[in-house]
């Protein structure tokens, strides 16, 4: 994930139902937003993720639309890792959040609640995540 001078050389973010990645059937890619359609255990997935316009964000939409006349559990799994680093200088080589030359704790991001939402961050900068159900 580059964003300068931001960025995260090893960001991982996997959502799974069911212990597993849901493969998408059909995609759709532009330059702003990724659309996915799936299907794991008979539950249909469809997902949104888009560029916030004017501003170094994303919004991501999942929903699993369903016929059920009853409601179906669905456990849901989201994994994220990698560091986080704020760089003032950028150049031709591969940017890298990672230190390779020395322990720098501080590109570690470590998770935490705040109002109801999970953040992920550190003194380089933050990722907010929030969902509308109800958990």
């Amino acid at each position: 994930m580059w964003a300068p001078p931001y960025l995260s050389s090893d960001f991982l973010f996997e959502i799974r139902l069911f212990g597993e990645i849901v493969k998408a059937d059909k995609y759709v890619w532009s330059p702003r937003e990724m659309q996915r359609q799936g299907a794991i255990n008979d539950i249909h997935v469809e997902s949104t993720f888009t560029l916030a316009d004017g501003c170094r964000g994303a919004v991501m939409a999942v929903t699993l639309p369903t016929q059920a006349r009853t409601a179906v559990s669905v456990p849901l799994q989201i994994n994220i890792t990698g560091t986080f680093a704020h760089n003032e200088v950028w150049d031709f080589f591969k940017q890298q959040s990672k230190p390779t030359q020395w322990d720098d704790s501080s590109r570690e991001a470590l998770f935490s609640e705040k109002d109801g939402a999970i953040v992920w961050g550190n003194d380089a900068g933050a990722i907010v995540m929030r969902t509308s159900m109800q958990v």
